[in-house]
């Protein structure tokens, strides 16, 4: 798909073609789930996670899990 873009993108106009098209429209909406669940886990993941500790007290790190 790129190579694709990439061509038409320089001058040949004829590098997009139905096939290209249809395999767009056919992977829109995943793509598009993919970026919303992404945004929405970055959007409610918290920072700091607060560990407690062998003696009691509460240790601040900043892990992030992806």
């Amino acid at each position: 798909m790129q190579e694709k873009r990439y061509a038409f993108v320089h001058g040949n106009p004829t590098a997009i073609d139905e096939r290209l098209i249809s395999d767009t429209i056919l992977y829109l909406q995943n793509v598009q789930s993919a970026w919303i669940l992404l945004y929405n886990k970055r959007c409610t993941f918290q920072i700091l996670l607060f560990i407690p500790s062998i003696q009691g007290e509460t240790i601040s790190s900043n892990v992030f899990e992806y």
